[in-house]
C-alpha cells in the first residue's frame, strides 16, 4: 500500500527551544575499564564510526575536550501513529488510518569519557533508560577488547555524610539497611517517606534516631535541589534519588531553554545541565573502591577515586 505526499497530518518542524520534555528521567552511572585513556586515540575513532543509516544504534555527536571526551549516542526506532479524517463540510469524524514513521530516533544517551588517577577509561553515563548498557558497551569493543566496564558504587559512609550534611533539611524519603539494631528485629531493608508534597522533618524522633545511630547504613535517599544554567530562563528544582550501587536518577521538569536553535543543541545543553547538578550534588570522595580495598567508617581516606573532570 502506497501514500501520497499529501497525508493527513499537518507538519511543521519543531525547533522551540522552550518546554522540552524529551527527558522526564535521567540515571547517570559510573564505570571503570582497565583500557589507558587516549584522547586523541578515542576521538578519531568514533569520529570514523559515526551512526549510520541502517543501524540501531551508535555515536552522533563527539566533543573532545583538554581532559575528557563527550560523546551523544542515539537509538533509532520506528512508530506507529493514527490519522483521523473529517469530513471537510461538516468537520465531522469520518475514518482513522495508521502509518509507520521510520528512521526516528527514539532515545539519546550521553557519555562522558574521562582518565582515573591512574589514566584508566572511566565512563560516566546518562542514561534515559531505554538503551541497555550491553549496546552501549559494544560501540567501545575495540577500545576493551578483554572486559566490559565495571560499575562503581558509593562509599556507606561517604553516603550518610551526603544524606545527613548536605540534604538533612530537604529528604523526601530516606531508605536504610538497620542491620541488627535493636528493635528492628531481622529487618534488613526499610524506608521512611513523607507525605506527598512534603519532606522529613530531621528533629522528629525517629529520623533523629537514623543520623545519630551509625550502625544503621543509610542505603539511599530522595531530594531535591535548585539549580540553573547559563542557558535557561530560570532555575528549576530537580527531584534526584541516589542510592549506595552508585546510581543517581534526577527527575526534571520542562525546561525554558533561551535561544538555541536547533534540536542537537538543545539536547546537548540539556545533558550539560544534568552534569551540572551531578557535580553539585555528588563529591570526589563519595565513589568507593573495590571491595577488598573498602575504608572503615572512621578511618580517613587517602585512597578515594579522584573527581570527575568536567571541561
Amino acid at each position: 500500500m502506497t501514500f501520497e505526499a499529501d497525508l493527513p497530518f499537518e507538519w511543521e518542524p519543531d525547533n522551540a527551544s522552550f518546554d522540552i520534555n524529551a527527558h522526564k528521567k535521567l540515571s547517570i552511572l559510573r564505570y571503570e575499564t582497565k583500557y589507558s585513556f587516549d584522547s586523541d586515540k578515542m576521538s578519531q575513532h568514533f569520529k570514523k564510526n559515526l551512526l549510520k543509516s541502517g543501524r540501531e544504534f551508535g555515536c552522533i555527536d563527539v566533543k573532545k575536550n583538554q581532559k575528557s571526551i563527550h560523546l551523544l549516542f542515539a537509538k533509532m526506532g520506528d512508530r506507529r501513529h493514527s490519522s483521523a479524517a473529517f469530513d471537510p463540510q461538516t468537520k465531522e469524524y469520518l475514518s482513522r488510518n495508521s502509518f509507520k514513521i521510520k528512521n526516528l530516533i527514539v532515545s539519546t544517551l550521553h557519555v562522558d569519557n574521562f582518565p582515573d588517577e591512574n589514566n584508566y577509561l572511566n565512563l560516566l553515563v546518562f542514561n534515559g533508560g531505554s538503551i541497555k548498557n550491553e549496546r552501549l558497551f559494544s560501540q567501545y569493543k575495540y577500545f576493551l577488547t578483554s572486559s566490559q566496564p565495571k560499575q562503581l558504587g558509593f562509599n556507606e559512609w561517604e553516603l550518610r555524610k551526603l544524606c545527613f550534611d548536605k540534604f538533612e533539611n530537604n529528604l523526601f524519603e530516606i531508605s536504610f539497611n538497620p542491620v541488627k539494631e535493636l528493635g528492628f528485629g531481622t529487618t534488613q531493608q526499610a524506608d521512611y517517606k513523607s507525605e506527598t508534597h512534603n519532606i522529613l522533618d530531621p528533629n522528629a524522633v525517629r529520623i533523629k534516631e537514623l543520623k545519630e545511630t551509625n550502625n544503621i547504613i543509610i542505603t539511599g535517599f530522595k531530594s531535591s535541589i535548585v539549580s540553573g544554567h547559563d542557558d535557561l530562563g530560570k532555575e528549576y528544582e530537580i527531584k534526584f534519588e541516589i542510592n549506595g550501587k552508585g546510581k543517581i536518577e534526577l527527575e526534571f521538569p520542562k525546561l525554558s531553554w533561551i535561544d538555541l536553535d536547533s534540536d542537537d543543541e538543545i539536547e546537548i545543553k540539556f545533558y550539560e545541565y544534568a552534569r551540572k547538578i551531578y557535580d553539585e550534588i555528588v563529591s570526589k570522595e563519595l565513589y568507593c573502591l573495590p571491595t577488598k580495598h573498602k575504608i572503615a567508617h572512621n578511618q580517613t581516606s587517602l585512597d578515594i577515586l579522584s573527581g570527575v573532570p568536567i571541561d
